[in-house]
């Protein structure tokens, strides 16, 4: 279909430029040089319309950079591969037809006409015939290859794309950012409970050792063990920024990981590792929390 605009007006400068004189029939090669030119030239035009149109169809698959293990990727690859074989085709009968056009052009070159019966009118017999079976066949390549590249695109949207997640890298690396932040307070407010604590501990021992043995060697207890928990804590830390840096090394240059792609284990093994880290702060807190309950009921019943 789409070439066929560019058959019909080679057939007809034939027609056209079709001149008699006695027993000779002459061409004028100028007017056939223009007509070819422009016919060429649409051909050209219309190639690389089609090829722009099935890349494009191609590019929001290709860019996923998928793993081809599975099934449904397999199937895209195959027909991604015949689609390309099909362009491939049709850039061959493209060129045939640049060929013979540049082919006319030299042994038209210097004449102004091409008179029957010479060598010249042979060959010019021989280049409508050539041009006219490419393009027939460029034709039927090109629409065979438009038709395998919507087929790809239907396949890859419908049964691929809608079920791909994907990472936005600046956006993960953002969030850790502020993960590590919030942990930085975090840890500033714990040291500052700890010296709180450990302040309180010290009074209550000073005034109540004598009187009560029991509870201030029960607070000095749990001081020690929410002491401890500060070098936890700090290993946590140390932890979620070893993680995060090794994401951003693994992701850099990156915009976007799909979870199609081989590098996907870099997300996967990120958010994996921060949750972990995640849950083990967590219940740090929440014993060091147990902890400062403990310590404020045992204050209490002494100051009682």
């Amino acid at each position: 279909m789409i070439y066929l605009t560019q058959f019909k007006i080679i057939i007809l400068l034939l027609v056209i430029t079709i001149t008699h004189s006695s027993c000779k029939v002459y061409y004028d090669v100028n007017t056939l040089n223009s007509k070819l030119k422009s016919s060429v030239e649409n051909i050209n035009q219309n190639c690389t319309s089609v090829t722009s149109k099935i890349s494009a169809m191609q590019t929001d698959y290709l860019k996923l950079n998928c793993k081809s293990v599975e099934k449904p990727f397999q199937i895209a690859k195959q027909l991604l591969y015949e689609t390309d074989a099909l362009v491939k085709v049709m850039s061959k009968y493209q060129m045939n037809i640049n060929n013979e056009y540049e082919n006319f052009k030299e042994y038209t070159n210097g004449k102004t006409k091409i008179e029957s019966g010479t060598q010249e009118w042979t060959k010019f017999k021989f280049t409508k015939k050539a041009i006219k079976s490419n393009i027939k066949m460029l034709q039927s390549k090109g629409n065979d290859a438009v038709k395998k590249a919507t087929a790809f695109n239907k396949y890859a949207n419908e049964d691929i794309l809608k079920n791909i997640q994907y990472c936005d890298v600046p956006s993960f690396n953002s969030k850790f950012d502020e993960m590590l932040l919030n942990l930085d307070k975090s840890h500033k407010t714990f040291v500052e409970q700890l010296r709180e604590y450990e302040s309180k501990m010290q009074d209550m021992t000073n005034k109540f050792n004598q009187v009560f043995p029991d509870q201030c060697k029960l607070l000095n207890e749990d001081f020690q063990k929410i002491k401890s928990g500060k070098e936890r804590f700090e290993y946590i830390k140390s932890d979620v920024q070893l993680c995060v840096n090794k994401f951003k090394i693994s992701s850099a240059g990156k915009q976007i990981i799909y979870s199609c792609a081989s590098d996907w284990e870099i997300v996967n093994k990120a958010e994996k590792d921060i949750t972990a880290k995640q849950a083990d702060l967590n219940n740090l807190q929440q014993n060091i929390q147990s902890l400062i309950s403990h310590m404020q009921a045992v204050i209490n019943t002494m100051q009682q």
